[in-house]
């Protein structure tokens, strides 16, 4: 029998508790298969994941279309399944009730960091100065024996929230810092807005051939979507009393953008004065001989670009700084 990987395994645990899915091709299939999906604002996310369980993969994702209700625009996903195998027929029954998914009882064995990363990439959402997990598919029991692991395990601060009707876990924003040190070796850079990091927030998941549009590869196939993280810096950057904070990493040669001088130090595990001083006297000093920090206001306007990302047969990464770098490459016109 194919037996996962921890990592493997983790990352499916995380897809299973956020977007995934486990279930049968067909009545004659006593295998299980995983099945996940994503809209396009979030396909670098998904060909992140495809990467990692290929090996598990006779196809690539796939486009899907779909409307709403009558007269809507169209909305577009990509989506995956997985071969039926019996690795996944033993996660299903532990997270398979009737076929009602489930939180099992062993979850705190099953929630590594890596299986906690990918549920906030999935179904988190930044809310205030905390995050809000949107469990909502799972009963209150379900949900308390989540947070529960998240209050013992990662000593997370959470609170329970009935949102009109959804069962929700809302972890604070003084744990946040704890947080982010916890999952953000296992993040794909798209999905930082979810920690509160600014930096490479998602597109649109709308199309429209009259719009500035950036394009997806996958296989022969482009998909455009429409441009709206650029629009959202530069308004935040136009407002005198917004200031958003550039953080230059000269180790890893990254920046990351932070909507306030607040998160930026929490992320730093800096007080946010240090930060505010930094910004306010354009010191260029690195802190910790490794981070230097810039402020971002109407008076240094700052733009900042959509990457495009590609991934190859062997789920190797290649993300180019604009269509055009990636058109050279790939010689499309």
């Amino acid at each position: 029998m194919t037996k996962l990987p921890l990592y493997q395994k983790s990352v499916i645990v995380g897809l299973i508790l956020s977007d995934g899915h486990l279930g049968f091709a067909n009545k004659h299939n006593y295998s299980a298969r995983l099945g996940f999906s994503q809209s396009l604002a979030h396909s670098p996310y998904l060909f992140y994941v495809f990467s990692l369980l290929t090996h598990y993969c006779n196809n690539y994702p796939a486009l899907s279309k779909s409307i709403r209700r009558v007269g809507s625009s169209p909305t577009y996903s990509l989506y995956f399944h997985s071969r039926s195998l019996p690795c996944f027929t033993e996660l299903y029954s532990m997270f398979y009730v009737n076929k009602v998914k489930i939180i099992p009882h062993n979850i705190y064995d099953l929630l590594t960091p890596v299986a906690l990363a990918h549920l906030i990439m999935g179904d988190g959402s930044s809310q205030g100065s905390g995050l809000v997990i949107c469990t909502d598919s799972f009963s209150v029991q379900d949900v308390v024996r989540l947070m529960n692991v998240l209050i013992i395990r990662y000593r997370l601060d959470c609170t329970f929230r009935d949102s009109g009707g959804f069962n929700r876990i809302y972890i604070r924003g003084c744990s946040m810092s704890l947080l982010r040190s916890i999952v953000i070796t296992y993040f794909h850079p798209s999905m930082y807005y979810k920690l509160g990091l600014l930096s490479n927030k998602p597109l649109l998941n709308s199309l429209s051939p009259a719009a500035s549009c950036t394009t997806y590869g996958c296989g022969a196939k482009t998909i455009n979507i429409k441009h709206s993280y650029d629009t959202q810096v530069n308004r935040l950057a136009s407002s005198a009393s917004a200031i958003a904070v550039e953080v230059l990493d000269l180790e890893t040669k990254s920046i990351t953008v932070y909507t306030s001088a607040k998160r930026a130090a929490d992320a730093l595990n800096l007080v946010a004065r240090t930060v505010a001083t930094r910004i306010k006297t354009l010191s260029l000093k690195p802190i910790y001989g490794r981070y230097v920090i810039k402020g971002i206001n109407n008076k240094n306007t700052h733009h900042i670009k959509n990457p495009v990302f590609f991934y190859s047969k062997s789920g190797k990464e290649l993300i180019f700084p604009s269509i055009s770098a990636a058109n050279r490459h790939f010689n499309c016109k």
